[in-house]
């Protein structure tokens, strides 16, 4: 960038917080501008200088240093400065108010402070590719770190797209009902149709699930245990610990032996909904139904356990 005059105003793209700066000293390829509002100064290479030239038009309206509206009836141009001339008066640019920031849409656009049609056309279709993806019907099903099979795939798209994922895996051992279950997990979780998750394994298998989980889906599940909830109480007394965080992992025997931390986290899953949507929540499935009939959809629960012949995974 070059063309500069001592007296010129300009404004930083970089920083348009520091309203209007004033050309003072300019020479060796280098140029010096000053933020009299903000007190502050910067010094740019001329031709990389981060700065856009404020050119107002006829018609708008400005302000001056002494924070009188100013009517623009026409603009004058005199060795690269600017005169606006008004009904009785001119006004050099000079004398603009230093607190105009140009961060309105309007203000922008009379400036000439606006992206070249590239520019738009990128956003425009980086916005498309997202919509597209966020549709996707293999919304969380691709991106972890397995090889699927076919009846796995078919399964989890089955189940994550009912309106109240209630079912219970049983296969035979060996054909994937774990990383079913992670991938009914999963897709919730990306399609923002559980915000919230319980995950109840047996007490040899809580560690075995946060590493795979991690691992595969890059889902960070939060393992609590009675040391955890006792801390999270003792720092904020009263308390649901079972609230402290979003996506939790604990054991079976852990809430069957206590049923006040048992209490808690069924309390967690009936809390209020989250501001962004409706809570979501992988909970101890118990043999009542504990959702509430105006909410069918706002809990879901995850239970491994031991069954005869393997293991088995309730959701709903």
């Amino acid at each position: 960038m070059s063309g500069f005059v001592i007296g010129q105003r300009w404004i930083s793209e970089s920083e348009p917080e520091l309203g209007l700066a004033t050309v003072v000293q300019t020479g060796s390829g280098r140029v010096r501008v000053e933020f009299e509002s903000a007190g502050e100064a910067r010094t740019y290479a001329a031709e990389q200088a981060p700065l856009k030239r404020v050119r107002f038009r006829a018609g708008d309206k400005v302000r001056t240093r002494e924070h009188q509206e100013f009517l623009v009836r026409e603009v004058i141009e005199q060795q690269g400065l600017l005169i606006y001339v008004g009904e009785n008066q001119r006004l050099p640019e000079a004398q603009l108010s230093d607190r105009l920031s140009l961060r309105g849409l309007q203000e922008r656009l009379v400036a000439g402070r606006f992206d070249t049609s590239a520019a738009f056309e990128l956003r425009r279709r980086t916005l498309d590719l997202l919509h597209r993806t966020r549709k996707s019907p293999v919304r969380g099903f691709l991106g972890g770190r397995i090889d699927l099979i076919p009846h796995q795939l078919y399964i989890a798209q089955e189940v994550a797209n009912r309106h109240a994922a209630r079912v219970m895996l049983s296969d035979e051992v060996g054909l994937g009902k774990t990383i079913e279950a992670c991938l009914i997990l999963h897709r919730l979780l990306l399609s923002r149709r559980a915000d919230r998750i319980l995950v109840l394994v047996p007490e040899s298998l809580v560690h075995q699930w946060f590493v795979e989980m991690l691992r595969r889906f890059n889902v960070w599940l939060h393992i609590f245990d009675e040391e955890r909830c006792a801390s999270i109480e003792a720092g904020e007394p009263g308390a649901n610990p079972f609230l402290d965080d979003q996506l939790v992992l604990t054991s079976i025997s852990f809430l069957a032996a206590d049923p006040r931390r048992s209490a808690q986290a069924v309390a967690a899953g009936l809390g209020a909904p989250q501001p962004q949507s409706s809570p979501k929540v992988m909970a101890p499935r118990a043999n009542s139904d504990t959702r509430r009939p105006e909410c069918p959809s706002s809990l879901y629960f995850i239970m491994i356990s031991s069954m005869s012949g393997g293991t088995g995974f309730a959701i709903g």
